[in-house]
């Protein structure tokens, strides 16, 4: 239903236009949320494709794209290609905010589990992504 809805907006106002992308990212988020991480990576790498296209890579949503798909990399055990995804959002996340920015920290912290965890908890992080979007928690 939600594919549907995002194919529709491409159809009204364009691929180019800034809200499609964010649509595109709800619908990774929400193939990410249901644990599809095939659809969740081919999604939110067409958004990120095209929010680079229109916004600066230093913008919080092109960021938080970034982050997604790192964490979908990561749950694939992508974990070099998840690794230079997240990199990337650091250096751009640090580069927009300053350091000690919630934001900067925690896509270090995403960077972190990438590196240092083993699927298993990676599985666990799922669940709990699962349950913070559940329950409406924001960190």
């Amino acid at each position: 239903m939600l594919q549907q809805a995002v194919d529709k907006l491409a159809q009204a106002i364009g691929k180019n236009h800034l809200n499609f992308p964010k649509a595109k990212t709800s619908l990774g988020r929400t193939h990410f949320a249901n644990g599809n991480v095939e659809a969740a990576e081919s999604t939110l790498s067409e958004s990120l494709e095209i929010k680079r296209q229109l916004l600066p890579d230093e913008n919080a949503t092109t960021v938080w794209t970034w982050i997604n798909l790192g964490q979908v990399l990561t749950l694939q055990d992508r974990f070099e290609e998840a690794e230079t995804v997240l990199m990337e959002a650091v250096e751009k996340a640090s580069a927009a905010l300053l350091q000690d920015h919630w934001q900067s920290i925690r896509t270090r912290l995403e960077l972190a589990i990438c590196q240092l965890l083993p699927l298993p908890v990676n599985k666990i992080s799922m669940q709990i992504y699962r349950f913070r979007e559940m329950h409406q928690i924001s960190l």
